[in-house]
């Protein structure tokens, strides 16, 4: 790095906020992010492996409360396309009753050979109002809230063909966000229809990763304005040794500004009289 280039710039609170903002962004991305083993080179380039799981969907209509688990036909299903909602809607006039019940909805799908290795994952991106799934016939926990998206772990429960996703999608009115009041639907000055209000994808990641990351810019206005970056650490299998946690934070012209390097939990680096720090818990 070219310390003396970085001694004679001065940066402007507007330019550190706009830096801030790209690096933030760009860790949420993960492709200037690596943990890796002390004295091994850094592999680059995006961890995760992404297919989308938004076409294909068999929608099964109300939940029949006679069925058995793992016995449900799925021949007379309906093939649906996410976003999905349970009920037909006209442009106005909508009746809330319409979704107002437990909603089946079947994914068939394989494991793309890409993903040999990697943990597995579905993410959802939003389904209203909370769900029930179950992958293979093994339940999963229950995500409640519409708006949020939620992510499970599949990795344990696949086969090498002819996994079943299923979800079972309660748009009943309840007490979890975005609704909530104890008046009903007509207390809302808007309709949130059941089902999968959003996209879904199938993901694969590396045995251990980086989740949560967050970059935030401290006390802006000041001579020591920095920028502390707090992150969870995901692991599958323990560590062999110690291990290096890097990030760079890039210059709007995307000349290198700052390289921290050093040993987890925490580093802290002082350059041009700014601080820039990260943080692990």
């Amino acid at each position: 790095m070219d310390l003396d280039f970085l001694k004679q710039s001065q940066l402007s609170r507007r330019t550190f906020v706009r830096s801030c903002a790209a690096e933030a962004a760009t860790l949420a991305a993960g492709s200037l992010w690596g943990l890796t083993p002390a004295g091994r080179t850094p592999q680059t380039g995006p961890a995760q492996l992404l297919f989308a799981l938004n076409q294909d969907w068999l929608f099964g209509g109300k939940v029949d409360p006679n069925a058995k688990e793992g016995q449900i036909d799925d021949s007379t299903f309906t093939k649906v396309t996410l976003p999905h909602c349970v009920a037909k809607l006209s442009w106005q006039d909508w009746d809330a009753a319409s979704w107002q019940d437990l909603f089946l909805y079947r994914r068939h799908f394989f494991v793309p050979k890409e993903f040999t290795n990697g943990r597995v994952f579905v993410r959802f991106d939003g389904v209203m109002v909370s769900t029930d799934a179950s992958v293979n016939g093994t339940p999963l926990p229950t995500h409640q809230g519409g708006y949020l998206p939620f992510t499970y772990e599949l990795t344990s429960l696949l086969k090498t063909s002819g996994n079943v996703l299923d979800l079972k999608v309660d748009g009943r009115f309840q007490n979890v966000p975005p609704e909530g009041s104890p008046r009903g639907t007509h207390a809302v000055d808007y309709y949130l229809p059941g089902g999968i209000i959003r996209g879904a994808s199938l993901y694969a990641m590396p045995q251990v990763f980086l989740s949560d990351v967050f970059a935030k810019p401290v006390d802006v206005l000041k001579s020591t304005r920095r920028v502390e970056i707090a992150c969870s650490i995901d692991a599958a299998v323990a560590a062999h040794g110690p291990a290096h946690l890097e990030a760079k934070l890039i210059y709007p012209r995307t000349i290198p500004l700052v390289f921290i390097s050093g040993l987890a939990p925490s580093a802290l680096l002082s350059i041009a009289g700014i601080e820039w720090s990260t943080r692990i818990f």
